[in-house]
């Protein structure tokens, strides 16, 4: 009975390390040199210690939630110069202390307010250098701290009435 009950207590530390190092590979290499820590020694704890991430330049064509899972103390992030698409709203919207997020240089055509959704402590935002052409109504709606907003450099077609409410 003892054993069973070790064996329990031990298998979320087991699966917590897991979930780092199954990670894309160029995301797990960047917070093991952060945190100068192997993947398999970074707990829950550790993640909490990062504020700064910086993920430019690494051919990242997607991301996913569970690349930036455990980082919820991120204040600042660099996605820029990579190949994303699509803004990667599913991976950032868990991230609430997020203040400046950079994703410049990239190759995303759309962003809508659900892309921001529960980022509202957002101060700063670089979307420059993309394929954006157009930019729905409501889109910055959740944003009414962005001091900054960068979206030289695209291709800005249409701009609906309202888009930059609550700016």
């Amino acid at each position: 009975m003892h054993k069973l009950l070790l064996v329990l207590l031990l298998l979320p530390i087991v699966s917590v390390q897991a979930d780092i190092c199954t990670r894309q590979t160029k995301i797990v290499k960047q917070i093991e040199e952060d945190l100068k820590l192997p993947c398999k020694k970074i707990s829950d704890s550790e993640l909490k210690k990062v504020f700064r991430l910086d993920l430019q330049d690494l051919g990242l064509e997607t991301i996913s939630k569970k690349d930036l899972a455990g980082l919820v103390n991120l204040e600042t992030l660099f996605l820029s110069r990579n190949h994303l698409k699509v803004f990667p709203s599913s991976a950032l919207n868990h991230l609430r202390k997020l203040r400046s997020l950079s994703v410049y240089d990239n190759d995303i055509s759309k962003i809508s307010y659900q892309d921001f959704e529960g980022l509202s402590y957002l101060k700063s935002l670089d979307l420059s250098s993309n394929k954006i052409c157009d930019i729905e109504k409501d889109t910055f709606k959740d944003l009414g701290q962005l001091h900054y907003l960068d979206l030289s450099q695209n291709c800005l077609e249409k701009i609906k009435s309202g888009a930059f409410n609550k700016l």
